[in-house]
């Protein structure tokens, strides 16, 4: 809860890629999570990237755009309305507790102040005070008060909450300035009420899961990454796979958490790769922890080691299984400064 005082519909950043970004809010339906944002900062990317108020968690959104609108010039909704709507995965549904059926739209008026939230990539929530100077059936318009505080393109998306419950969503927001155009609350919830209802578990039921039978080792799902992907098309779900690779640029230490999947979940052998190839960086030194138990209490020390300069990085096969439900790999550091890459994870 931002604040401890804004409604808990989850406000998140949203990354694009190539260097975009905006702001949405995720709600949960029938044990599924949608993020809901502005169509134009999804644009026609298939996927977004997610980070949640701290403590922070990664994930991802499959964008929907199930709403009419007209384009102008570079591709900006002109009519019609400006709204799209994400099937969410990862460890940030953990942090989706909203129902959308609970959402109370705030009450909208000439004069009414509140908070606009922006979610850092660090996410630090950045609360801007606001106050309604302009209303239409459809938008209104807000005017920051904050004093030093201004509206720029990266906040679209971003919520305005009134006495704890949102008003509106940013839909355009200049380069500089102190005022921006918002979506009213009550249209935005009518429609995704009403496609969620009639599409959302079609649409979510559709989209794969994070979960990969690997043609060589043990089937695994990815429960987390402490970091996010430089870009959508590089999602950490991809270390799973022999296809692609998961590129991030790391802060601090790396985390990623996978759960063995079984009834009786153990390994032997773990194996990291990398590709020196790449434009990308490898990792350098890597530290494994196991644990068994159902709530991740007491990891345990499995493997440490660095990856050599080929781009691979092998626990050695042990002679008897290892009991482990859930595997924390940590990549400490890597070879050269900048973004890394890791093409697979595998687990024997």
């Amino acid at each position: 809860m931002i604040f401890g005082t804004i409604s808990s519909a989850q406000s998140v950043r949203v990354d694009v890629g190539q260097g975009r970004q905006g702001q949405g809010i995720m709600v949960s339906d029938r044990n599924s999570c949608y993020l809901l944002l502005p169509a134009h900062v999804a644009g026609s990317s298939p996927f977004v990237t997610l980070t949640s108020e701290a403590p922070v968690r990664i994930g991802q959104a499959v964008v929907n755009r199930p709403f009419w609108t007209e384009l102008g010039e570079r591709g900006a909704p002109v009519r019609g309305l400006d709204l799209a709507i994400g099937a969410v995965r990862g460890d940030i549904a953990s942090a989706c507790t909203e129902p959308l059926s609970q959402v109370i739209p705030a009450r909208i008026g000439l004069g009414l102040s509140g908070t606009l939230i922006t979610i850092g990539r660090d996410g630090r929530p950045d609360g801007v005070q606001m106050t309604i100077v302009n209303t239409s059936y459809l938008t209104f318009e807000a005017k920051v008060t904050t004093p030093g505080a201004e509206m720029f393109p990266g906040r679209s998306g971003s919520f305005l909450f009134i006495d704890n419950r949102p008003a509106g969503m940013v839909i355009r927001a200049p380069n500089e300035g102190d005022s921006a155009t918002f979506v009213r609350i009550e249209e935005i919830l009518i429609n995704a009420e009403r496609w969620i209802g009639d599409q959302g578990a079609i649409f979510t039921s559709g989209i794969e899961t994070a979960s990969v039978q690997q043609s060589s080792g043990i089937a695994a799902r990815l429960v987390s990454s402490s970091e996010p992907p430089i870009s959508p098309e590089f999602p950490p779900e991809l270390t799973l796979s022999p296809d692609g690779a998961f590129v991030t640029a790391p802060s601090r230490p790396l985390t990623l958490v996978y759960e063995i999947l079984g009834d009786s979940p153990a390994i032997s052998r773990v194996i990291v790769t990398s590709n020196p190839a790449s434009p990308y960086g490898i990792p350098r030194d890597i530290a494994i922890q196991v644990d068994s138990t159902p709530n991740r209490t007491r990891p345990r020390a499995f493997w440490a080691g660095r990856m050599a300069q080929d781009g691979r990085a092998d626990s050695g096969a042990r002679s008897q299984a290892t009991k482990a439900r859930w595997v924390a790999i940590t990549f400490k550091n890597a070879w050269a400064p900048g973004s890394i890459s890791i093409t697979q994870v595998l687990f024997e």
